[in-house]
């Protein structure tokens, strides 16, 4: 499990995925756990919010998958999902009446790489030098 004194290294900040328009909750978030699954991360949810708004349901979900590579070394993502003016819709596909949301989605993503190398080779001079020529 990953512990706290692990050393954090940003690797992609705040890059963001936005859509307005008809979409399914539920299929959004199988289509996120499965494509986490496909890639063997362990997920974890940081925290949800809902709000119900004039405008529609306003819904804030933090997820913090991650995936230890080895002992010493694990990746982490950040994702804020933010489902905003949510509103229930009928529509008719394919002569069938469905139901689906109306609404905006914004994913924002941050992933970082985890290391614990501290554990496994002390920091002495020469490793913390290799280890942060190397990693820059």
């Amino acid at each position: 499990m990953i512990d706290t004194h692990w050393e954090k290294n940003l690797i992609i900040n705040g890059r963001e995925l936005r859509y307005k328009g008809l979409f399914r909750v539920d299929q959004l978030f199988s289509t996120i756990n499965r494509a986490l699954e496909e890639k063997e991360y362990i997920k974890r949810e940081k925290r949800t919010e809902e709000l119900v708004t004039v405008d529609g349901k306003r819904t804030l979900v933090e997820l913090r998958p991650y995936k230890e590579k080895t002992n010493y070394l694990a990746l982490m993502i950040k994702m804020r999902i933010t489902l905003d003016r949510v509103t229930d819709v009928v529509e008719e596909v394919d002569g069938e009446k469905k139901k689906f949301q109306n609404g905006d989605i914004e994913i924002i993503f941050d992933a970082w790489t985890l290391s614990d190398y501290e554990e496994r080779w002390g920091m002495s001079p020469v490793v913390f030098f290799l280890k942060g020529f190397i990693n820059k």
